[in-house]
C-alpha cells in the first residue's frame, strides 16, 4: 500500500449521476432526509417524487424495487456517516478507532435504522437480491475505515507497528454485528458504544505509543 492509499480516507460508493441536477441524487436526497425522519420501514414512492420534483414513473426508471432504492439510499448513509465522524484527523489513529462508538450510539437513535441493516444482512446473502451489492460493499468500507485509521496511527508514531491491523478491523466489525443483534434482541437495552470504547481502550494499553497511561489516578 502506497503513502497516498495509507492516508486517503475510503468512500462510499453510491453509482449513478448525483448532485442537485441530477434526478437519481435528488431522489436519494430525497430518501435519506425521509429515513431520518420517519424511520426505516419503508420507502412511499409517491412522497419521494413529491419531495424530490422527480415523476413517480421516472424514479421506478431509476429504482425499480424499494430494495434497490433502499440499497443505494443506504450508500448516501454510508457517505455521510464517513464525512461526519471520520473526515480528516477525525479518521486518523486512535481518534479513527474511538469515533466507532459514537456512530453506533447515534445509530440507535434513527427509528427502524438497525431493523434495517440487520434484515438487508440476512436477506441479502442470495447474490440476487437488490441488496446483495450493499451489504457487501458496506462491510468492505467498515474495514477500510478502520485499517485507514491504524495504518495512519502508525504512519502518525502513535500506534505501536505490531498492532495487528486486519484482524482488529475485523473483530471490530463483528463486535459492531453482535451488539447489534444484543441491542435487538434486548429492546433497546443494550448499550451500543461502551463495549466498542472498552476494547479500544485495551488496544490503546497494548499498542499506544507511549504506552498509555491511565487518567483515573488509581
Amino acid at each position: 500500500m502506497s503513502p497516498t492509499e495509507r492516508t486517503t480516507l475510503p468512500q462510499a460508493s453510491i453509482p449513478g449521476p448525483l448532485g442537485r441536477n441530477s434526478e437519481r441524487g435528488r431522489i436519494l436526497d430525497a430518501a435519506a432526509n425521509y429515513l431520518a425522519t420517519h424511520g426505516f420501514e419503508r420507502l412511499p414512492a409517491a412522497v419521494l417524487a413529491q419531495d424530490s420534483g422527480v415523476p413517480e414513473a421516472r424514479l421506478k426508471q431509476h429504482f425499480p424495487t424499494e430494495e434497490a432504492l433502499f440499497a443505494s439510499t443506504l450508500n448516501l448513509v454510508d457517505a455521510k456517516n464517513i464525512t461526519a465522524y471520520f473526515a480528516g484527523a477525525k479518521g486518523r489513529g486512535w481518534a479513527g478507532l474511538e469515533a466507532w462508538a459514537p456512530l453506533l450510539d447515534a445509530v440507535v437513535h434513527q427509528p427502524g435504522a438497525l431493523q434495517l441493516y440487520s434484515t438487508m444482512r440476512a436477506q441479502a446473502g442470495d447474490r440476487e437480491h437488490p441488496a446483495h451489492g450493499w451489504v457487501t460493499t458496506h462491510r468492505d468500507l467498515c474495514v477500510d475505515v478502520l485499517q485507514h485509521a491504524m495504518l495512519t496511527g502508525i504512519d502518525a508514531g502513535e500506534m505501536d507497528p505490531s498492532i495487528p491491523v486486519d484482524l482488529v478491523a475485523y473483530q471490530m466489525i463483528a463486535m459492531t454485528e453482535g451488539v447489534q443483534l444484543h441491542w435487538l434482541s434486548s429492546g433497546g437495552r443494550a448499550k451500543q458504544g461502551e463495549p466498542i470504547r472498552a476494547f479500544v481502550e485495551n488496544l490503546r494499553y497494548r499498542y499506544g505509543v507511549p504506552p498509555h497511561q491511565d487518567q483515573s489516578g488509581d
